[in-house]
């Protein structure tokens, strides 16, 4: 790891910029100027999470013919999303220890069975 260091530190210092300039002056005031309680759903429940999980599949797709490893490939998105939407929501506190626990269970649970399934039809 020591004769990556550099590497690492250099990505962390510029994605650290880059994600904290677009926070504070692209999302935060995207965000201000649509609040949540007046945007309408594009689906309603069932088929947004049926149309969500195609989207999904047709990236793994892709990605599983790019990478060759549909295990490698689900677990990085799976551990892409609880970075963003566990660990990085707990560290801000806009969401609980526990719920943050069950939604990265779902994440991993999720995308393995996923991709076992993806296998074993492939």
């Amino acid at each position: 790891m020591g004769e990556r260091m550099k590497s690492i530190l250099g990505a962390a210092a510029v994605g650290g910029i880059v994600a904290y300039i677009g926070i504070e002056y692209l999302f935060y005031p995207a965000m201000a100027a649509n609040p949540p309680d007046q945007v309408d759903a594009i689906l309603s429940s069932p088929w947004d999470i049926v149309l969500y999980v195609l989207i999904l599949v047709v990236f793994l797709d892709v990605f599983v013919q790019k990478v060759g490893n549909t295990m490698v490939t689900a677990m990085s998105f799976a551990t892409a999303q609880i970075l963003i939407v566990d660990v990085f929501y707990v560290m801000n506190g806009n969401r609980a220890a526990y719920p943050a626990v069950m939604s990265a269970i779902v994440l991993l649970v999720f995308w393995y069975v996923i991709a076992k399934v993806y296998d074993a039809l492939a």
